[in-house]
C-alpha cells in the first residue's frame, strides 16, 4: 500500500499558495512529516514489500543516498514516485544541474 499523505501536503501547499514551493518551504514540510509520522526505516529490509533481499537474484538495491533498500528494481521504480521529494542524492544531482 502507497502512502500518499506527504503527496497531498505538498499538492495542498502549493494549491494554498498559488506557486510552487520554494526549497526551503519544501524542507519544512517533509521534515514537519517525518516528526509527525515518527517513521523508522529498516535499512537492511526492502521497503516496499518487507523482503531481505531480491527473490531471484538473491541481491539487495540501495538508493546513492543509503536512505532505504529496495529487494529488486521493480519496488525500486513503484517506490521512487514517492523517494525523489526526499532523496538527498536526487536532490543535489538536481542542484548541480540548475546551477
Amino acid at each position: 500500500m502507497v502512502d500518499y499523505t506527504l503527496l497531498n501536503k505538498l499538492a495542498r501547499k502549493r494549491a494554498i499558495l498559488g506557486r510552487d514551493l520554494t526549497d526551503d518551504e519544501h524542507e519544512a514540510i517533509i521534515a514537519e512529516y517525518w516528526k509527525e509520522e515518527d517513521i523508522h526505516i529498516n535499512s537492511k529490509i526492502c521497503i516496499m514489500n518487507g523482503q531481505s533481499m531480491c527473490p531471484r537474484t538473491g541481491r539487495k538495491l540501495r538508493c546513492p543516498c543509503n536512505e532505504v533498500t529496495y529487494c529488486s528494481t521493480v519496488c525500486q521504480r513503484h517506490h521512487w514516485v514517492i523517494h525523489k521529494m526526499t532523496c538527498k542524492a536526487h536532490a543535489e544531482k538536481k542542484r548541480r544541474r540548475n546551477h
